[in-house]
């Protein structure tokens, strides 16, 4: 009796394929970048959404995305402590909420790729807002403030990464003097963005709110992206005030505060009282008396420190 043939593989999706292939890309990038929190976020939730489609299974975008949280903490617990694991997540649980339902695909041809070049800008955009909006509360209450000019710069400068310098770097491994191509890419990118740095309201700082006053204020953002009716949307707005008004608390009168910071040379000290505020400079390090880096804060009943002078 003449021997079978051997069954051939059983064939997959295209969809799977495609899955698979971009899961591994995706590590392989990921790992090449440093495997930072942003980059662990991206591929475990990636990892998922693969690992549930492969399995036809149909999670919604809340447990993915709770999936993806719990799977970077399980592996690296201190993640909670980095803003950017904050940052990071959060930044995208906003994305998916302010998306809305899943819309079907569009029947007919596809339109070229300048028929959606419009459409991509436009949602670029408005991305760049959902995501502004939803993390000035948690950034001032990281940071102490906030990049404003960002939401400029940032319609530039991911793209210009993501479709230049990046695939420059990865090309980079084979063909070395593609390396020289990328590093003038991004020097001409750090050029645009320290223009851009330079301008007045660049950035605007705050005092940094207590936690309820940023929960709240991330809360309220999130109202306020989200695909709801605006009299629902406007219930975020009074959830912003808290994080937006917050001050710090003052000397009482006839108290200041002094808060300095010893660098090895100098002094420089920033000192509070009920209505005004100023900064000084004395003092430096010698061979005799050697000054370690430390900081320092006191409370004392008097109107003014006897030899400090106000400056600028």
């Amino acid at each position: 009796m003449a021997p079978q043939p051997a069954p051939l593989p059983r064939p997959r999706p295209a969809q799977h394929a495609a899955l698979v292939g971009g899961l591994m890309l995706a590590t392989a990038y990921a790992v090449f970048s440093g495997w930072g929190v942003p980059a662990q976020r991206t591929g475990w939730m990636l990892a998922a959404v693969a690992l549930l489609r492969l399995g036809a299974r149909d999670w919604p975008r809340p447990r993915v995305w709770l999936l993806a949280c719990a799977t970077v903490v399980a592996i690296d617990p201190w993640a909670l402590t980095q803003p950017g694991f904050w940052l990071s997540f959060v930044a995208v649980g906003v994305l998916f909420a302010s998306d809305g339902q899943r819309r079907p695909l569009p029947s007919g041809p596809a339109p070229t790729s300048w028929r959606r070049a419009p459409a991509a800008a436009a949602a670029l955009l408005r991305e760049q807002w959902v995501v502004t909006l939803a993390l000035t509360p948690l950034s001032l209450l990281l940071f102490g403030q906030v990049s404003v000019i960002g939401l400029f710069a940032n319609p530039v400068a991911i793209p210009w990464v993501t479709l230049v310098v990046t695939p420059l770097g990865l090309l980079g491994a084979p063909a070395p003097p593609l390396w020289n191509m990328a590093a003038e890419a991004v020097a001409w990118l750090a050029a645009g963005l320290q223009l851009l740095a330079a301008v007045p309201f660049a950035t605007g700082s705050a005092p940094a709110p207590p936690l309820w006053a940023g929960a709240a204020g991330v809360l309220g953002g999130l109202l306020l992206v989200m695909r709801l009716p605006w009299p629902v949307r406007a219930l975020g707005v009074p959830l912003l005030l808290p994080v937006l008004l917050w001050q710090a608390a003052r000397p009482p009168p006839g108290e200041f505060e002094v808060i300095a910071a010893d660098v090895g040379r100098a002094t420089p000290s920033w000192c509070a009282r009920r209505r005004t505020r100023w900064s000084t400079t004395r003092g430096r390090a010698t061979a005799a008396r050697p000054m370690r880096a430390s900081a320092c804060w006191c409370r004392c009943c008097a109107p003014r420190a006897s030899g400090w002078t106000p400056s600028s």
